[in-house]
């Protein structure tokens, strides 16, 4: 996987970079160039992971608990945030988070792996009707014997950070670029960017933990 990303960044840069010599505003080619590696490398390697998950039944549960466990944590956040926060979390790049909320939206992002992987059997019979879990030889309430509690934690807490980290990363992008949103197709709420910046980074996060320590095979 990762060295497929770095040949499509080989090849962006020669695309992206090769129509720079004909331009006539040298003014902004850097930076036109590198927000066009950066769109390919931010979006669509963190993006593709989750198809590398699903293809694989042992960890496809991984999807369900990465997308559960960001929005836990953005509800969690906002909410929290909103009623208790005092203490800023990143005043320059965005001043309504605080540290109340994201020690909040930890605290949810763990409870939702508790709940995802208790249930992972059940999850994974969903992805994969063929898998044996689904043949009703076991029961619903799945003890977690199967995945170790330092997992379970550590998995949450890295993934919560990473998201917020994300949504960070993204606010400061619109903060250099001067925009409140990264776009206007949902209204209310802003661009598909403004939806999905904590997953990029937490996808990569997800994925390479699980490939580092295992922790799903059987």
């Amino acid at each position: 996987m990762l060295k497929t990303w770095c040949e499509i960044a080989f090849l962006a840069a020669l695309i992206f970079g090769i129509p720079l010599i004909f331009r006539k505003d040298m003014a902004q080619g850097l930076a036109s160039v590198a927000a066009s590696l950066l769109g390919i490398l931010y979006i669509g390697a963190s993006l593709s992971l989750l198809i590398a998950m699903r293809w694989d039944a042992a960890q496809a549960v991984l999807i369900v608990f990465v997308l559960f466990s960001v929005w836990a944590g953005d509800i969690a956040a906002y909410y929290i945030g909103r009623s208790f926060g005092k203490h800023k979390l990143a005043p320059v790049v965005s001043p309504n988070k605080s540290w109340e909320g994201a020690m909040a939206s930890v605290i949810a992002s763990v409870a939702v792996a508790f709940l995802v992987f208790h249930f992972r059997y059940r999850l994974a019979a969903w992805f994969s009707p063929g898998w044996p879990w689904s043949s009703g030889s076991w029961t619903f309430y799945q003890p977690l014997r199967s995945v170790p509690l330092l997992h379970v934690i550590g998995l949450g807490m890295l993934t919560n950070i990473a998201a917020q980290l994300g949504d960070l990363f993204e606010s400061a992008l619109k903060r250099g670029a001067g925009v409140k949103d990264s776009g206007t197709l949902l209204p209310g709420h802003g661009g598909i960017l403004d939806r999905i910046d904590a997953l990029l980074f937490a996808i990569p996060v997800v994925w390479y933990y699980a490939q580092l320590t295992r922790f799903l095979q059987p």
